[in-house]
């Protein structure tokens, strides 16, 4: 705690910052939730969700990988925009209060 002190702010900024991630964050689980639940990832002549497309993947079979990573791939590219504003969302957050502590930015 103490070595964070310096980048610490006056305790409603403190609060305020707090409360607004955690709700962000909430919403930003849930969609990304959502949205990797509902995605279909075709194996052959089969759709299946993410879990079982991810088992293929440890599986013995190469050719099982091979095709449960090609439609990994695929989907995920094709569900990229999605995907990416939550991350982009978050990483904004934290860049603000960042720069409201004081931090240095690395590039």
């Amino acid at each position: 705690m103490r070595k964070d002190k310096p980048y610490q702010l006056e305790d409603r900024v403190e609060q305020c910052f707090h409360e607004k991630s955690q709700s962000v964050l909430c919403r930003l689980d849930r969609l990304f939730d959502q949205t990797i639940s509902a995605l279909r990832f075709k194996i052959g002549a089969k759709e299946i969700a993410i879990e079982p497309t991810l088992n293929l993947l440890a599986g013995s079979r190469r050719r099982e990988r091979k095709a449960a990573a090609q439609a990994l791939a695929k989907t995920f590219k094709a569900n990229e925009r999605i995907l990416c504003i939550g991350h982009q969302h978050a990483r904004q957050g934290q860049e603000i209060s960042d720069r409201w502590r004081g931090f240095c930015r690395r590039r």
